[in-house]
């Protein structure tokens, strides 16, 4: 029952009362990767990080072949602590535990580009991604920068530009990516 009303509490945006009756069920279920898991995302959402981490990381343990508990990790990882190697480790695992999650596969990519600077390998996870999902346009926009920006193959940016508009030609944002790229190569 306490699950049930923290999630209600939560919803109501009353995140000490959800915190507290997530306490209450832990204690009754320690055993429970859910309980930890939606606190830990509390916890993040009223950024006491390292109180996210350390459930997110409790739920990893009692539940290690659940992705979303790595892909959480990652991200807090990535984009909180700044530890990229860490957030690697954790985004590798998320994928590896779902192989057709193409956000995973894009995460990694991220890291590898944004991060650590090496295109070669942020490439190579950008393609698994639109590997498993033809669809994810993230990926397509992310290949298309590296191709533009790093590797000055302009050619190969624009042609995953405009897979990325077939896809999906409602998405205001790749054209919008697409006419930067004419500006910079001054194409009007």
């Amino acid at each position: 029952i306490y699950y049930y009303r923290a999630t209600v509490y939560e919803n109501m945006k009353d995140y000490e009362k959800a915190i507290s009756d997530y306490n209450k069920a832990i204690e009754l279920k320690p055993n429970d990767d859910t309980y930890y898991y939606y606190r830990g995302l509390i916890y993040q959402i009223i950024e006491d990080y390292n109180k996210a981490i350390k459930d997110f990381k409790t739920a990893m343990e009692l539940d290690p072949l659940d992705d979303d508990y790595p892909g959480k990790l990652g991200y807090l990882f990535a984009e909180i602590k700044k530890d990229y190697s860490t957030a690697l480790s954790y985004f590798i695992k998320a994928a590896e535990l779902d192989n057709n999650d193409p956000i995973s596969w894009h995460n990694i990519g991220i890291i590898y580009s944004d991060d650590l600077k090496d295109s070669n390998n942020a490439l190579k996870y950008f393609m698994k991604s639109i590997k498993v999902d033809s669809t994810y346009v993230k990926s397509y926009y992310k290949i298309a920068s590296e191709y533009q920006e790093k590797i000055k193959d302009n050619d190969k940016a624009l042609e995953y530009l405009n897979k990325a508009i077939e896809i999906n030609p409602n998405n205001d944002l790749i054209y919008y990516a697409r006419g930067m790229f004419y500006e910079t190569i001054e194409e009007y």
